[in-house]
């Protein structure tokens, strides 16, 4: 492709984004879409992303090599996969902190898939994330691309791929589970830690909040895999429990895990706030099974009763709507995963169920802005009350204390 062919290409290309005139679109898409007719092409793909200054171009031919990759798989050699790979990562490492947001995704997203549907073909895919820790290691602007690579990258293994089969894909999805899904999950939490003790040089806020919200969501995705491969739908989001490896066992009831995410609640805004929160639910959900004993889980659940407690006792947050939803749904997940008899049995229940018990009533007073939040609160109280029967004798004046804040709420609400 000489420089005429290559402006007429880019030419072509803003068409297809920026034209007012749906025929001269359509015409310019036709002619584009050559390239994702044959792997012939991806030499030309390539010279696009070295050499046009066209975003929209750029964009294009990312797109293309997505589509030839995933359509025309078995086409390429091993070593061919993992060349464009290495070629994706290396143009990642140059030019990524100059490009348009939309190309970076582009080509993460074609990174990943070469991984993924790679992952049995060649053992140096399972190294990914290895690999993607130099990014990390970088410059700023380097490490929020990185996190942006692992994130799609648990994304790609949670999530079946277009064309191949569910068994593909779940085999694939283990592996990555077994191999490596704990250690993405150890560097969310790492670079966060660090980001909060300010180890991690930023070139600004901006770029802190940057990696602060891709690290949090980078460990919601880890913790919401489908660990058992039930590919549960968005339906079911609030059923269930968190079926983490008993691997993840000293990381997850480490008292640091849960205190950290509860102190970056503290310091941020929405929605970097509200993702700290949906970390927190997650934790809350994890399987009872994971804990060695009584003792572990205890200790794992007081820790979240005083961290909710807190939030209760400053409002911290609870008066943006994002927080507000989040907070909820912990709520209500906490009791999920939890029976009454271990609530009670944490250090000043009484006084946290009176702090819930005091929400709970305000959330009433101004249900038009607490409506789509509602529900959570009034199944937490609903188990509360349906459990109270199986409470042993020797809890006695906690079932009482829940009796009193119940009956205080609803003489409240009553019209």
């Amino acid at each position: 492709m000489d420089a005429a062919q290559l402006e007429r290409f880019e030419a072509l290309c803003t068409a297809i984004y920026v034209s007012p005139h749906p025929q001269e679109r359509a015409e310019a898409q036709q002619h584009v879409l050559c390239l994702q007719s044959s792997t012939d092409y991806i030499p030309q793909c390539q010279h696009i992303l070295d050499h046009s200054s066209s975003a929209y171009a750029r964009l294009v031919a990312t797109s293309s090599l997505n589509q030839l990759i995933t359509e025309h798989w078995n086409s390429f050699s091993e070593a061919q996969r993992f060349d464009i790979r290495n070629y994706v990562l290396s143009y990642l490492a140059s030019k990524g902190p100059a490009l348009e947001p939309f190309i970076t995704k582009a080509l993460i997203q074609l990174a990943c898939r070469i991984t993924k549907m790679g992952w049995f073909d060649d053992v140096r895919h399972q190294e990914f994330t290895t690999e993607i820790t130099k990014f990390l290691q970088a410059t700023p602007q380097h490490c929020i691309i990185g996190l942006q690579i692992l994130n799609q990258l648990v994304q790609e293994l949670n999530v079946p791929t277009p064309g191949r089969t569910l068994t593909a894909h779940r085999k694939a999805a283990v592996s990555f589970r077994d191999r490596s899904l704990f250690h993405v999950f150890q560097l969310s939490l790492t670079t966060l830690g660090q980001l909060q003790t300010g180890a991690v040089a930023t070139a600004g806020a901006e770029a802190k909040t940057r990696m602060v919200s891709e690290a949090l969501s980078l460990a919601i995705r880890c913790l919401s895999f489908d660990f058992i491969g039930t590919n549960p739908d968005e339906s079911g989001e609030d059923v269930g429990a968190v079926q983490v490896p008993s691997s993840w066992r000293a990381v997850v009831q480490e008292p640091a895990t849960m205190g950290l995410l509860f102190d970056l609640y503290g310091r941020l805004q929405p929605p970097e706030s509200a993702k700290a929160l949906e970390c927190l639910t997650l934790l809350a959900s994890v399987r009872r099974s994971l804990f060695a004993g009584d003792k572990e889980r205890k200790a794992y659940l007081t820790a979240l009763v005083h961290g909710i407690q807190r939030i209760l006792e400053g409002q911290h947050g609870l008066s943006e709507a994002a927080n507000y939803h989040e907070f909820c749904r912990l709520l209500s997940r906490l009791k999920s995963n939890y029976q009454l008899s271990e609530l009670m049995k944490t250090d000043n229940f009484a006084e946290w169920l009176g702090y819930v018990a005091k929400f709970t009533m305000n959330s009433f007073q101004q249900w038009r802005w607490s409506a789509n939040s509602m529900h959570y609160l009034l199944g937490l109280w609903a188990r509360l009350v349906v459990a109270v029967p199986y409470v042993k004798p020797d809890l006695a004046s906690q079932s009482s204390a829940l009796d009193v804040y119940v009956r205080s709420s609803l003489l409240a609400t009553h019209f």
